[in-house]
Parts: structure tokens; C-alpha cells; sequence
């Protein structure tokens, strides 16, 4: 077992098929299920329990084509599509390097506001949902 693993690991494939499915839809990667646990001494864990899961997370290069699509300045749409493909001042968008680019523009900070905030906004049932 892998010291930092506490789920079964053959629940993944269908998580991360509903990550890649929710991306997919236009909606962002954001996927929940119920897990069970696996022992795990060094954290802690207890197996055998079931966990509800919720999970979002930026996925790069795919930004949510809702958020695309709502944005109404050309120049920023382009310049999104441009960050998909590592290319100018958003350069990975909406997951920015945590090594190289520990120091964020004005322009690129709202740029991931807008993005995250958009994301609550865009799937707000599923948030109340996991939430509530």
C-alpha cells in the first residue's frame, strides 16, 4: 500500500471518469462519490468506512467551456486559448506552475477570481448538494 493512500484504489477509474466527464459537459472537472476507506496507520485512517467525497479541481490545458463561452471581451477569450497552449501572459490557466509562478499579475489573479467564482456560480446545486 502507498503511505498516503486512503481509499480503495479500484473506486478510481469511475471517479476520475466523472472528472473527465463533468469537464467534458462544459462545466469544470468536479465529480463526488462514496469511498470506502482503507486502513492506513500512518494517518489514521480506519478502513472500511465510507467516505462522500466531493471534488473540484482546475484541470490543465481544459478550461471549463461554459466560462469560455460566457466571457464577452474577445481579446480575453483569446487570450485563454492562448494559455491552453502555454503561451503568453496566462500560461497555464487556470493552473498556474506553483513553481514558477508563485507571484501572480493583477490581470492574472482576476482572471482565476472570475474562473473560480464562475465555477460555484455554474454549478451551484452541486455545491449545496455537498455542502448542505
Amino acid at each position: 500500500m502507498i503511505s498516503t493512500q486512503v481509499f480503495r484504489p479500484e473506486d478510481f477509474p469511475a471517479f476520475a471518469a466523472q472528472l473527465q466527464d463533468s469537464l467534458a459537459a462544459g462545466g469544470g472537472a468536479i465529480a463526488d462519490a462514496t469511498l470506502e476507506t482503507v486502513a492506513n496507520a500512518a494517518h489514521g485512517v480506519v478502513g472500511g468506512r465510507a467516505v462522500r467525497l466531493g471534488f473540484c479541481m482546475f484541470a490543465i490545458p481544459t478550461v471549463a467551456a461554459n466560462f469560455v463561452a460566457a466571457l464577452a471581451n474577445e481579446d480575453v477569450k483569446q487570450a485563454v486559448a492562448d494559455a491552453a497552449d502555454g503561451k503568453g501572459g496566462f500560461a497555464n490557466f487556470p493552473a498556474y506552475d506553483t513553481f514558477t509562478q508563485m507571484s501572480l499579475s493583477g490581470e492574472q489573479a482576476l482572471l482565476l477570481l472570475s474562473y473560480t467564482s464562475f465555477l460555484v456560480r455554474d454549478n451551484a446545486a452541486w455545491f449545496e448538494a455537498m455542502l448542505g
